[in-house]
């Protein structure tokens, strides 16, 4: 175990007071940093991984007696949970009657999809507009549709047309969310993009509508893009934030690896590092390392947009 974090830099990159994490590390043992001969503590990589998974639970409002034993596989698991029941609780997004509905909806949606017929597969999302916000399709159809998608074809239980057919058409009904929303000059901007070997734009569409409804500027910058490529749109844009979408398997992970290393050498240090998705947690070493932030998925997003731009305003 590489123990290298100082209390001050754990601090910074947790959220974390020094005293509460101290207090964490003598009263529940959640840590074990090293120590030297002066009696200064170094935390490894995975500690301070799990006291960012920590933080946001306990936030949530779970009591760090109650957790810290967990693993970090458990807690992670717990996060998304958490995350999931809050959706419901304080965003108000889907009462439990309607379930039953979107269900049928996703299911007519991939029996729509295999007949081709775009027109029906558009009135299907459209038709629960009046019904639904933009947040709660986001939240509630398109990530559940391409959960399934992703199943379809790890199952090979899909063809890659019909797999393309779907995601042109989400694509093209998050591209309507992105371009209906007004923005305006005082808005923050985000950059959205998936990395190289990211052949994928939907996740970076998903990223750019969720931050619209959240009253920021976006530019999505699309697919398959090297830092080079990047830093030289957040130097000339100058954007908040930028958001690197992770959703789907990467063919080439120690390059976005080093990649992700190359970014943060490239573009000013005030600029936020978002790291979305499912697949973000397969580069925890790395996000860790250049102060990245995880938002594993939409609600986590969510918040961090709300966050930074708050950070801004105070600023």
């Amino acid at each position: 175990m590489n123990n290298k974090h100082t209390l001050k830099s754990v601090a910074q990159k947790t959220g974390l007071s020094a005293h509460v994490i101290r207090s964490w590390e003598k009263r529940y043992l959640v840590v074990s940093p090293k120590r030297t001969k002066t009696n200064r503590r170094y935390y490894s990589d995975e500690e301070v991984q799990k006291l960012i998974i920590l933080k946001n639970i306990t936030d949530s409002g779970r009591a760090i007696g109650s957790i810290s034993s967990l693993s970090i596989e458990q807690l992670e698991k717990l996060f998304l949970e958490d995350d999931k029941a809050d959706i419901f609780q304080h965003k108000k997004l889907l009462p439990e009657k309607f379930e039953l509905i979107i269900q049928n909806l996703i299911n007519e949606f991939f029996k729509t999809a295999e007949d081709y017929n775009s027109k029906k597969m558009k009135f299907l999302i459209y038709e629960i507009e009046d019904e639904f916000s933009q947040s709660v399709i986001i939240e509630e159809i398109i990530l559940p549709i391409l959960n399934k998608l992703d199943e379809k074809r790890k199952n090979n239980s899909i063809s890659k047309i019909n797999e393309q057919f779907i995601l042109n058409e989400l694509s093209n009904y998050l591209l309507q969310i992105i371009n209906k929303i007004p923005e305006f000059d005082e808005f923050p901007l985000l950059l959205t993009y998936s990395p190289i070997g990211g052949f994928f734009q939907i996740g970076s569409l998903i990223s750019a509508a969720i931050a619209k409804c959240e009253k920021w500027r976006v530019c999505n910058l699309g697919e398959n893009l090297t830092s080079a490529e990047i830093s030289g749109a957040i130097n000339k844009l100058s954007p908040s934030a930028v958001s690197i979408n992770m959703v789907y398997p990467f063919l080439q992970p120690e390059e976005i690896k080093n990649e992700l290393y190359n970014l943060k050498t490239q573009i000013p240090g005030n600029v936020k590092i978002i790291l979305s998705g499912r697949a973000v947690w397969n580069y925890r070493e790395e996000v860790i390392k250049i102060g990245g932030i995880f938002a594993g998925n939409t609600f986590v997003l969510r918040k961090e947009l709300q966050k930074i731009k708050d950070e801004i305003i105070v600023l």
